[in-house]
């Protein structure tokens, strides 16, 4: 598959992919109660091909849903 988000800086980008069929619930439900509170939150991003785990704070603002398919 073909990652469209080239472009994109990483640190504003979630790309979900629909082979895992779903977003996972828990973390949109954490994503939004952190909007809803204005508050940071801690995304953990796992390289597996460096094989290391980086911690960045960040602000969310918005939840965007993509209804394309391949």
């Amino acid at each position: 598959m073909e990652d469209k988000t080239n472009n994109i800086a990483d640190h504003f980008v979630f790309k979900h992919h629909y082979i895992t069929s779903a977003m996972d619930s828990e973390a949109l439900y954490m994503i939004l109660k952190a909007i809803h509170e204005k508050r940071n939150i801690t995304v953990e991003m796992i390289n597996r091909k460096k094989d290391r785990i980086t911690e960045t704070n960040v602000v969310p603002l918005r939840v965007m849903i993509s209804v394309q398919s391949i």
